[in-house]
């Protein structure tokens, strides 16, 4: 150890009365201590002078609380860093650099602690949010699978009705094309049965023409064998009427 710092040491100790040493004095100080690290993270930085005036208040309770002795507390009530040698002065300057680094690292800590919290809070929200979100989209997704799975029954429905309505296309179709066929071959066969028809009709007609032609010779025949009867008949009676004549003609004159 240095012998400048145990001589400093032993003479801050002199000073104020071995409050170090104080068996009562341990845990206040501690509480002290951690009201003074309270303090300096929760408030904002000040001024250098301020920060050493509170730092000197703070020890001076520190050692009153500390201190059992009427005697020492009203002696320790007059020290001010005045009073301090320039060693002491130095270290408190010192510390209260690193109080005042530290108390600015506290304060920057406890803004990133609360960004990082309000980052979290907004994090927390956003999943809240987004669950809600996705409970939605959820019942969203049951509900449209639900109308998919509605509107492919109905599908399967109308693409059953659409197949049973071609299949009965199919068979009308078929049955159209049967009946046309069986009509074809019946027109065909009308049509044959037609012709011969046509052509027996032709040749009893012709053989009705020939018949008639030859009745109407035959008549004609007669017609004329008839005529020539009729006047080989007029002829005989004439013949006879004349020979009657002739006769009588005759009977007379020898009558006479």
């Amino acid at each position: 150890m240095n012998p400048s710092t145990s001589s400093s040491g032993a003479h801050w100790s002199r000073r104020h009365g071995g409050t170090r040493a104080a068996a009562t004095g341990p845990r206040d100080i501690s509480r002290a201590r951690n009201a003074q690290s309270s303090t300096s993270t929760r408030a904002a930085p000040l001024s250098q002078w301020k920060q050493l005036r509170q730092t000197v208040a703070i020890r001076q309770d520190v050692a009153d609380i500390g201190s059992s002795s009427p005697v020492h507390s009203s002696a320790q009530s007059r020290v001010r860093i005045s009073h301090l040698c320039p060693e002491d002065k130095q270290k408190v300057g010192k510390l209260i650099r690193q109080l005042m680094k530290v108390g600015g690292e506290n304060e920057q800590l406890r803004k990133q602690v609360d960004d990082v919290t309000a980052v979290l809070d907004q994090a927390v929200a956003d999943k809240d949010d987004l669950q809600i979100k996705l409970a939605q989209s959820l019942d969203m997704l049951k509900t449209y699978q639900a109308r998919m799975h509605a509107m492919q029954a109905q599908s399967d429905m109308e693409q059953a009705k659409v197949t049973a309505a071609a299949a009965d296309a199919a068979r009308l179709q078929q049955q159209a094309h049967n009946h046309a066929h069986a009509l074809q071959v019946l027109r065909l066969d009308h049509d044959d049965a037609m012709r011969k028809a046509s052509r027996q009709w032709e040749v009893e007609m012709d053989r009705l023409r020939e018949e008639i032609a030859m009745e109407r010779r035959q008549r004609l025949l007669l017609a004329e064998q008839l005529d020539a009867h009729q006047r080989l008949s007029e002829d005989k009676d004439h013949h006879s009427d004349i020979s009657s004549l002739l006769n009588l003609s005759s009977t007379d004159k020898v009558r006479n």
